[in-house]
């Protein structure tokens, strides 16, 4: 994955250390626009300037939209707009991210039947978590080059064709809000593409014009782009999906019988083995001092055109929260800002990722 590093400094030298790397970022990288990091905790009290936080490295990124229509079992519709932003060690094309999405969904039937038969047709564990991961390490070779890492935000937007105006004038998607991630017995809820369903209460947001995030990171956590001053003592006991995808995938059938966390996405086994994933965090502030000037910018995601991007392209501005999940208890961080900062990032069309919406959002019915 392509990277420049980004570092935290005294407030007074900021603007000047901000110019200089701005400078140096210029030559960095294969292709694609910046995508800066931010690592927290992240406040989720009122006040937008109550955060806590350090900058993290940047890292290049292009950038996709497609928009879909999902059935659900009762025979209702939504349509959804999607924007991916990708970075590896080579440019990532349209076609090669969906052979990829292709080659996963194929290797993720496998998977299904497997769990589908009867016990006795199954092979070894070990045998099949063996193929699984050597099919899904070449397919991320075949796709993203280099060690066959790369990065991919999916930011999920719910929009309502049929009724345009009701959408934000400014252009501006907000976070969708969510319920309490706490269960019981100290477990944790993450979130995704389920959080579109209504909330209880009067005072709550239509889910309508609302998004969701999840970021895929086929590394360790934050490789190359943590701040410089994180230990490095919790990153020996950190699954690195490239050579742990066996080991991963063992786990998950522990966490199956145990139930500690809640992920939406259990139905994805082969991407989950295959990456790290940051999952959608709701915060009630409403920006973050991230701005090429250190001013303040919204959360959410700045597309003015939703309505043409998925058929003929667009510019986007992004700044979202993303919370980290399988991390080692003694990282640091609990959440990843990704952020465009004042900048817009160019977007593609690539109607082609429509079939494989729901291999990165299993959780879609």
């Amino acid at each position: 994955m392509s990277s420049c590093s980004k570092r935290s400094y005294p407030s007074q030298m900021v603007p000047f250390v901000l110019l200089c790397i701005a400078m140096l970022c210029t030559g960095c990288g294969d292709s694609g626009e910046p995508l800066y990091s931010v690592w927290g905790p992240i406040s989720t009290g009122e006040d937008p300037t109550d955060v806590n936080y350090l900058w993290g490295g940047t890292f290049e990124v292009s950038a996709f939209a497609h928009q879909a229509t999902v059935s659900s079992e009762d025979g209702s519709t939504r349509d959804y707009l999607e924007l991916v932003l990708l970075s590896a060690a080579q440019p990532i094309s349209c076609e090669a991210y969906t052979d990829y999405l292709a080659s996963i969904q194929a290797i993720q039937a496998y998977v299904d039947e497997l769990e589908a038969a009867a016990t006795e047709a199954v092979p070894l564990a070990a045998d099949w978590h063996e193929y699984v991961c050597q099919q899904s390490h070449g397919a991320a070779l075949r796709a993203f080059g280099g060690d066959s890492s790369y990065r991919a935000l999916h930011s999920l937007v719910l929009v309502d064709p049929a009724n345009p105006t009701q959408a934000p004038v400014s252009g501006l998607f907000s976070p969708r809000q969510t319920t309490s991630s706490d269960l019981s017995g100290g477990a944790s809820l993450f979130f995704g593409a389920e959080a579109f369903a209504e909330l209880p209460g009067s005072n709550v947001q239509d889910p309508m014009w609302t998004y969701v995030t999840r970021t895929y990171e086929r590394s360790s956590h934050g490789r190359d782009i943590l701040p410089e001053q994180t230990s490095a003592l919790w990153q020996a006991d950190d699954p690195d999906p490239i050579t742990w995808c066996g080991s991963l995938l063992g786990h998950f059938a522990e966490e199956e019988a145990t139930s500690f966390h809640s992920y939406p996405d259990t139905a994805a086994k082969v991407l989950q083995a295959s990456t790290h994933r940051y999952y959608h965090r709701y915060t009630t502030q409403a920006g973050l001092a991230v701005g090429s000037a250190l001013e303040e910018v919204p959360i959410g995601l700045t597309l003015p055109g939703w309505d043409e991007v998925a058929t003929a392209g667009g510019e986007l501005g992004i700044t979202i929260v993303g919370r980290v999940s399988r991390a080692p208890e003694a990282m640091p961080y609990e959440n990843i800002v990704l952020t465009s900062r004042s900048d817009r990032i160019p977007v593609q069309i690539c109607p082609e990722l429509s079939p494989y919406l729901r291999t990165i959002w299993p959780e879609l019915l």
